[in-house]
């Protein structure tokens, strides 16, 4: 796997050859556009999950007997660094397809990738197809709708009347924030809202929503997730707070975060044998805990390069492939997709953490 940096004046190119890779030096690049830095620890663990799958497959001869290369090119989260990695990687890379990660990234690439006719493959991403409708964008995640409903069931269940989001100011963020506002109505029923730039988390401190409202729910990239929980403690704030998925990746073992609601992947039941055995090879390789963003990688590389098993390699076979109908008995159980759709997801299930664990209500 290789590091590779558009601004060489803020990163050194890493190199990193992998033990598996193939003598002939044939190979398939595969780019990954991610940020560089900032409040996105998800990011790293997508990372992970796509450079297990890669080395799996690889060791079992690759796809068409060529192994998988995966370039990982990191990028600020503004439109211009995002296009120049973009640009940068097709210069020197010419890769087969790529892979980005977060929806800002996803977003940006989407009419970037139209004009040089390849794929981008967004991950860790809730904004699906419908959203930014780009032909040559696919996305595998859970949607913005599934992210909610379970959310909204939770509030229904407790008996919320007024309800407080704080969400990060991002296009998925202000998403999250209008589809519970939409769907939260009713008698006495009351929504307030606060947003946060996703580089200042820090200025919810001044928020007033927890005098206010008697449930918070809390959206945002997970770092930010993190700290501003960890801010709504610090308040010992007693009401009912609620947060978005990427909660079910944290450590969870932490005090702070015992009794906080959230939707959750059936994944982290482990009931499913196929994920039983990917979570074990991953923690032993990386010795931390899986996490959906990590299998949301593993599943994708698997996906593609069973698409492409004995097709001929090119920018046009990745896209037909993955428009065609398909399933797969994947991390997340069996996920079917229909011909034409630009989309794959996984669903979300009402939860909470209880004891360091995540608890499925009923």
């Amino acid at each position: 796997m290789q590091y590779f940096s558009p601004n060489r004046i803020f990163m050194i190119m890493i190199l990193i050859v992998l033990a598996s890779c193939s003598p002939n030096n044939e190979k398939i690049i595969v780019a990954v556009v991610l940020p560089m830095n900032g409040p996105v620890t998800e990011t790293r663990y997508v990372i992970e999950g796509l450079e297990l799958a890669s080395h799996e497959i690889n060791e079992n001869g690759g796809v068409n007997g060529k192994h998988i290369d995966l370039i990982v090119s990191e990028s600020y989260l503004d439109a211009a660094s995002i296009r120049r990695a973009f640009v940068e990687l097709e210069r020197n890379a010419e890769p087969l397809f790529y892979i980005s990660v977060t929806d800002i990234i996803s977003l940006e690439l989407g009419s970037v990738a139209e004009k040089y006719s390849v794929v981008i493959g967004g991950l860790a991403s809730s904004i699906q197809q419908e959203v930014h409708r780009q032909n040559w964008t696919f996305s595998y995640f859970s949607t913005v709708e599934q992210e909610v409903l379970p959310i909204h069931q939770i509030l229904e269940q407790l008996n919320v009347k007024k309800l407080g989001i704080i969400y990060q100011n991002d296009q998925l963020g202000r998403l999250y924030e209008k589809k519970l506002r939409t769907s939260f109505t009713g008698p006495e029923r009351k929504i307030l809202s606060e947003s946060f730039e996703y580089s200042s988390p820090g200025s919810v401190k001044y928020s007033t929503l927890t005098d206010l409202c008697d449930a918070i729910y809390v959206t945002g990239f997970t770092d930010n997730l993190a700290e501003i929980l960890r801010e709504l403690r610090a308040r010992h704030y007693s009401g009912i707070i609620l947060a978005d998925s990427g909660l079910a990746s944290l450590n969870l073992l932490s005090t702070k975060y015992n009794d906080i609601y959230l939707p959750a992947p059936v994944l982290y039941n482990f009931n499913n044998a196929y994920a039983n055995s990917t979570k074990k090879r991953y923690e032993e390789r990386y010795l931390k805990k899986f996490t959906h963003f990590a299998a949301n990688g593993y599943d994708f590389i698997h996906i593609v390069a069973g698409l492409l098993e004995n097709k001929h390699l090119s920018r046009d076979t990745v896209r037909s492939r993955l428009l065609s109908q398909f399933s797969y008995p994947g991390v997340f159980g069996y996920i079917e997709k229909q011909e034409g759709e630009h989309y794959l997801n996984f669903s979300l299930y009402p939860a909470r953490v209880v004891g360091g664990k995540i608890h499925y209500l009923e």
